[in-house]
């Protein structure tokens, strides 16, 4: 399954290649804790502030799920796919509220076998 670029992105700003700045921030311990997740889901959907890492993702979401990826780095799509797979399974309900601002059509998600 394609990566579908919402938390798992945590990492990108735009450049030639996403920045690297963000490659060592343990994403999957982000998203599995629900303070943390609860404060990017917040940013991502506009109900909160966003950290660093929150804003270069909000930045770039966009741009990712259009071109699954191609400027982020190999460590930055392991970690999306990772990331995402867990949101995916384990915290739907976030999942889907993240998608549906980034993805209202659901063809993204479709394609990527996430519907």
């Amino acid at each position: 399954m394609k990566s579908f670029i919402i938390l798992g992105c945590v990492l990108a700003v735009a450049v030639a290649l996403y920045t690297d700045e963000f490659d060592n921030l343990d994403v999957m311990e982000m998203v599995k804790n629900p303070r943390t997740l609860k404060g990017y889901t917040d940013c991502l959907t506009e109900k909160g502030p966003c950290p660093p890492p929150g804003k270069a993702l909000k930045e770039n979401i966009k741009e990712a799920m259009l071109t699954d990826c191609a400027q982020c780095t190999e460590k930055q799509k392991e970690k999306a796919t990772e990331s995402i797979r867990y949101l995916f399974r384990n915290e739907r309900k976030i999942f889907d509220q993240v998608a549906d601002v980034y993805d209202p059509s659901g063809q993204y998600r479709k394609d990527h076998g996430m519907a």
